[in-house]
């Protein structure tokens, strides 16, 4: 073998070795990029995620019912207590057909034990809905 095939030779070799070299670094930058798609796609389901939760939210209202005690004084100078329920609406969209019934959970007395004129009024048989 000549001095120049050496020469050419090594050259060739070298540039085996920084192809490999290259080879691999763009195997590794793939994996990293591969990766990265990964996370934005998972970032991007989680985003979409979210934006319908809060796109549901939106859509939906909150009421919230409580009894208020009123003091009213009266023309002759006493006080009326009073009291009333209050339904507001908390949540963002305007709410409509908004009712509520009032559900006694235990009665320390039955309808049959009752006067027939109240049995007639309480408890009602159809719920008042406001």
């Amino acid at each position: 073998m000549t001095h120049y095939e050496g020469i050419t030779t090594a050259i060739a070799l070298l540039a085996v070795a920084i192809s490999a070299v290259a080879l691999h670094r763009a195997g590794i930058a793939n994996k990293t990029a591969r990766e990265a798609n990964d996370l934005a796609r998972a970032q991007d389901e989680l985003a979409q995620l979210q934006l319908q939760q809060e796109q549901d939210r939106r859509r939906k209202t909150t009421l919230s019912l409580s009894l208020v005690k009123r003091q009213i004084i009266s023309s002759n100078g006493r006080p009326l207590i009073s009291e009333r329920f209050r339904l507001t609406n908390d949540g963002e969209v305007t709410a409509s057909n908004a009712g509520f019934e009032i559900r006694l959970v235990t009665a320390p007395w039955s309808r049959k034990t009752m006067p027939p004129s109240s049995r007639q009024r309480w408890p009602p048989n159809n719920p008042l809905k406001y």
